[in-house]
């Protein structure tokens, strides 16, 4: 499950969220200071997690796991990188939130957007954000998926549309996949528009031992983006 909640400090419907999907392994970006300081209660159904206690920033992220975590790092771009333990195996799980293509103008314009159309309020400034950012930290994931040679996953707000011309080439060239149905529709964001008039930005991707179970975006109106919920089975 992958879940960016920055435009929101509703933790009591967040925690709801998280339990009534009951996940086993959760990501969560762009975590306000005191939605952090509520999360620890979730350790007691969540006894693994990364970057819980690490400095914060809108582009950090934390995840959550009911699996033993190992060689846990957070490199370049606030990007986490770490091992999780299964019984009879592991895979390389990569926590990534690319910048927005957006600059400074751009960004302001939507977030005025959000919150004239959401209950929300609002909880922080946008971060720095431009193509030229995201295209570098494209290319550093492409270079760190390069060098893994175990099963691997990627989760995020990569804050790029499957059906875009920069999101399919890096699929080919960090050999990732991705389940993609347009009857069956996973728009994450904006929360404030209805589904078929949104895009998937979050997404969960996997190396070619990964099949795709089930994938759904769930409504809510906690943050501008919805929950993804992706449900892999391993292939050997």
């Amino acid at each position: 499950m992958n879940f960016n909640v920055g435009l929101s400090n509703d933790f009591n419907n967040l925690r709801e969220q998280i339990l009534l999907e009951n996940p086993d392994i959760i990501q969560l970006q762009e975590v306000t200071l005191q939605t952090r300081t509520q999360l620890k209660s979730l350790e007691s159904f969540f006894p693994y997690n990364s970057g819980l206690d690490k400095p914060l920033n809108p582009f950090s992220s934390i995840i959550f796991s009911k699996y033993p975590l190992k060689n846990t790092k957070i490199i370049d771009y606030h990007t986490l990188i770490t091992n999780v333990i299964l019984e009879n195996g592991e895979f390389t799980l990569i926590g990534a939130h690319i910048s927005p293509p957006l600059d400074e103008f751009l960004g302001e314009i939507y977030m005025d957007m959000f919150f004239t159309y959401s209950k929300a309020k609002r909880t922080q400034k946008l971060s720095e954000a431009n193509l030229g950012i995201a295209i570098d930290h494209m290319e550093f994931i492409k270079i760190l998926v390069d060098k893994i040679d175990k099963n691997l996953i990627v989760i995020g707000d990569l804050n790029m549309s499957p059906v875009s011309k920069r999101f399919n080439k890096f699929l080919k060239d960090t050999n990732l996949y991705t389940s993609i149905s347009y009857k069956n529709l996973t728009s994450t964001w904006p929360t404030f528009l209805p589904k078929f008039l949104g895009i998937q930005i979050d997404h969960v991707l996997f190396s070619k031992h990964f099949k795709v179970i089930r994938k759904k975006a769930n409504n809510n109106q906690i943050s501008d983006h919805r929950p993804l919920i992706v449900d892999l089975a391993y292939l050997k």
